[in-house]
């Protein structure tokens, strides 16, 4: 693992560097808080931060609440003594992966390593998993526009590592996803129709306002399920509104297709290997493929 390691005292920060290059883990030192700060800031990001709490300058938990504001996903780990655990109690309110007392031996620091690296999901070995893995999730939402890029943020963020596995385009399946998502709940359960971008945004965009208000529009749900097997991915996303003719879908073979009504569809269809509709039109299917895993 890289690790940057943070400790004013010199000697004990040199003992830890050295017994945990022994282990081949990859150690950056600093002796403050500032100059651990200026490393995180300037320099690629470790796996994870191991740091004491009661530093001159900046201190352990002044640095771990940059650290939760600048890289939230960055696990840190505490170093305290017995006198500064009310203190070390503050940093693990501030969502710090573990902490560890001093004076601690040699095998604490690594069972705490051991944990860390569970978080790393190492690529090897989640290929290894992955054709043994079946899952299906589903979420639901209002039709409310706030809610469509949170919704969208969490179905990629769970699914990142295994896009990542299988060397699938993260972007493309998020577009797929921000398409259908915002088609279900802007023309689905809203009723805006596309042909308003055609002539203003300005419109279409006083249009969805409007149609928010409505509590009975509003209250409509989507609902997004998503099953991942070991051969593919899909995604249904079904609205609560009337639906459509899907025989008057563009055709994304032509240059009409890259109008602003037919854009989200031609982008689903180009990124996706299957797409298809239920008979009235408010469920969409998308589905990708995955390559067969090597390594």
């Amino acid at each position: 693992m890289k690790l940057l390691i943070i400790e004013d005292e010199v000697d004990f920060l040199q003992e830890l560097a050295e017994r945990l290059l022994e282990y081949g883990h990859e150690v950056t030192t600093a002796t403050a808080g500032d100059e651990g700060w200026a490393l995180l800031r300037h320099n690629e990001l470790p796996d994870a931060v191991i740091t004491d709490i009661k530093m001159p300058g900046l201190d352990g938990l002044e640095l771990v609440k940059r650290i939760r504001k600048n890289r939230p996903k960055l696990p840190v780990v505490i170093m305290s003594g017995h006198g500064d655990l009310e203190v070390a109690i503050q940093a693990l309110r501030l969502e710090t992966f573990d902490f560890l007392v001093k004076p601690f031996n040699l095998k604490d620091l690594l069972r705490v390593i051991d944990k860390l690296k569970s978080l790393l999901r190492p690529t090897q070995e989640l290929k290894r998993a992955l054709p043994f893995y079946t899952e299906r999730i589903e979420l639901s939402t209002i039709s409310q526009v706030q809610f469509i890029n949170p919704l969208v943020l969490r179905i990629r963020d769970h699914f990142e590592p295994v896009f990542d596995a299988y060397q699938v385009n993260t972007l493309r399946m998020h577009v797929c996803l921000l398409e259908a998502i915002t088609n279900a709940i802007v023309h689905g359960n809203l009723e805006v129709s596309s042909e308003l971008r055609e002539n203003s945004w300005e419109m279409y965009d006083q249009a969805i306002h409007h149609q928010e208000t409505i509590p009975e529009l509003r209250q409509r749900q989507i609902k997004v399920s998503c099953h991942l097997t070991e051969k593919q991915i899909s995604f249904e996303i079904q609205d609560e509104g009337a639906g459509f003719d899907i025989n008057t879908l563009p055709n994304t073979t032509s240059p009409g297709s890259l109008l602003v009504s037919g854009r989200g569809i031609l982008l689903i269809r180009h990124y996706m290997d299957e797409v298809s509709w239920n008979d009235t039109g408010n469920c969409i299917r998308m589905v990708k493929r995955f390559p067969l895993l090597k390594g």
